[in-house]
């Protein structure tokens, strides 16, 4: 699965904090949409381009990063990354890719959209 692999080595430059390698997995045009649904803190726009959402997800990773753990999960018939903190579940991101790049990341961090997930996502590794 090219979205299981992308995002394996997604995880793998954002906790390394290689920002080269994070700008090299993703389009220039990519995305960042996400959804609080107003009840949790989400952007309120759509980032946009690999610059603007590389410096989102760094800055993400090193302000949040010691205090969570992320696990690749089939959501929706494919690969995304749950993101706990504890045993509570954060948020859930998934991806649109080109087969080559990310091209789109959907983060959902509204309690009310997460509730399936909770039951039991199916760990890729």
């Amino acid at each position: 699965d090219a979205r299981g692999e992308l995002l394996r080595r997604f995880l793998d430059a954002i906790a390394r904090d290689d920002r080269d390698a994070v700008l090299a997995l993703m389009a220039p045009d990519v995305t960042f949409t996400s959804d609080g649904g107003g009840k949790v803190w989400a952007a309120r726009r759509v980032i946009s381009g690999a610059e603007s959402v590389a410096r989102l997800v760094l800055q993400l990773e090193k302000k949040f990063g010691s205090l969570v753990q992320n696990r690749l999960v089939h959501v929706n018939g494919g690969a995304a990354v749950a993101t706990f903190a504890g045993e509570l579940l954060g948020h859930v991101t998934s991806i649109e890719t080109d087969g080559e790049r990310i091209t789109a990341f959907y983060r959902v961090l509204n309690p009310d959209k997460l509730g399936h997930v909770t039951g039991g996502p199916v760990e890729i590794e």
